[in-house]
């Protein structure tokens, strides 16, 4: 099953995956301890995080040129996970973010992170279905941008994810087995619903409403216990909502074509790995010079390598096509991404992780921006309840688009978090 990827830029070493993550939160296991013979389990969490952000409108000339900010950001957490047999298992988790900007109270927002996976398996097949919403509150007007070219590289993703919002994300996928053959029919859907408001004042930065919901079957053969290769196809729908009454829109229908390998090619190699040609059918109007005819690549590639056991290295490929969600546009959205960490002792983990995202808009939008992301991570685990988290990350833009120079900008964001378990 493939989910449509959310563009992101880096912001901190979230994207190693370790403690004070969010988003893992969101997503991990309840660490409670069930009564005797009960199927249910509990975790509840808190955390706290205080960071300096250098410039937190990604900025490097005009009047929002580098504004910085202490920024304190609150993290409780809870879990529950419901396991009966293996044939029904459930886990629902819920974590409220808010995050406060000492210098920049504009930008205050709290998201709510939802998610509800649910799993099973008996005999010969197996199923699971995946939920996750987030729902930010946030400021309902979007920034203006004074400087050359407009919005930030990437159209600015850490400022758009701070204002009003709700972005769902669901997946289903059933595994029938029949010796080393499987078949895999699922179906992905990915909505971000913009509460924004929308504005045609020069610099301003709107978002428009879009999503993406697809269906199809893959045929797996394991030609090893633990690895498979595939061959799958999408039948998908693209949707832009349309801006200021202007009737040009990049919506689509596309027929997706995959080859897969996947699960451990090595024991210390694991593959994840999806790519193949988007054929695509325009609907609607679209501007006069965007020619979409012809295939494009989709790709969705990682592969983890443990060369040791205290060592994990993660490398990442992605490259899609999807539409703005500043309206009136569509660009192809790669990511090109390397994280390691080491795990020194039980309780101390460091990493490091570098990145390049590209975002190449399609004529005629003049836009090609690059954002080249460094990071740092250490994270310390005092007991089993107790863990620390020090990180550093620091981001570089740039346009390959000549008189743009408002959307190149450079961001240092470091942070400190604390996080505890309570049971």
């Amino acid at each position: 099953m493939t989910l449509p990827p959310q563009t992101s830029l880096t912001l901190s070493i979230a994207s190693l995956v370790l403690p004070l993550s969010a988003t893992s939160q969101a997503q991990e296991k309840p660490r409670g301890t069930p009564a005797p013979g009960s199927p249910w389990t509990y975790s509840v969490s808190a955390a706290v995080r205080e960071a300096w952000d250098d410039n937190v409108y990604l900025q490097d000339e005009g009047a929002l040129a580098n504004v910085d900010s202490l920024l304190t950001t609150v993290m409780p957490s809870f879990s529950v996970a419901y396991r009966p047999s293996s044939a029904f298992q459930g886990t629902f988790s819920y974590t409220p973010e808010a995050s406060f900007y000492q210098n920049a109270s504009e930008e205050d927002h709290l998201q709510h992170k939802m998610a509800l996976n649910l799993s099973g398996k008996a005999g010969a097949v197996a199923w699971d279905l995946a939920n996750a919403v987030t729902d930010i509150n946030g400021s309902g007007t979007g920034v203006i941008f004074p400087g050359q070219g407009g919005a930030p590289a990437g159209n600015g993703v850490p400022i758009r994810d701070r204002r009003d919002a709700t972005i769902d994300r669901h997946g289903f996928r059933l595994t029938y087995s029949l010796g080393r053959w499987f078949l895999r029919p699922n179906a992905s859907l990915y909505l971000h619903d913009f509460q924004t408001r929308h504005s045609a004042a020069a610099g301003y930065g709107n978002y428009v409403d879009r999503w993406d919901a697809n269906g199809g079957l893959d045929l797996g053969y394991r030609l090893f216990p633990d690895t498979a290769f595939t061959i799958g196809y999408r039948r998908g729908h693209q949707h832009q909502a349309i801006l200021l009454g202007n009737p040009i829109a990049y919506a689509n229908d596309y027929d997706r074509f995959l080859l897969g390998v996947e699960g451990k090619v090595l024991p210390w190699i694991k593959a994840a790995i999806s790519a193949g040609p988007d054929v695509r059918d325009f609907q609607g109007l679209q501007a006069a010079a965007f020619d979409g005819d012809g295939a494009q690549i989709f790709a969705d590639c990682v592969v983890t390598l443990t060369p040791t056991k205290e060592d994990t290295v993660a490398l990442t490929f992605r490259d899609y096509m999807q539409p703005g969600f500043g309206g009136r546009s569509i660009y192809t959205d790669a990511t090109y991404e390397v994280t390691w960490k080491h795990k020194f002792t039980e309780q101390l983990t460091v990493g490091i992780g570098a990145k390049a995202y590209n975002a190449d808009f399609q004529p005629p939008v003049a836009r090609n921006d690059w954002i080249y992301t460094g990071s740092a991570v250490i994270s310390y685990a005092f007991n089993r309840q107790l863990s620390g988290e020090l990180s550093y990350s620091y981001d570089k833009s740039e346009s390959a688009v000549p008189l743009s120079s408002g959307r190149e900008f450079t961001r240092n964001f470091l942070a400190l978090g604390i996080k505890y378990h309570f049971f």
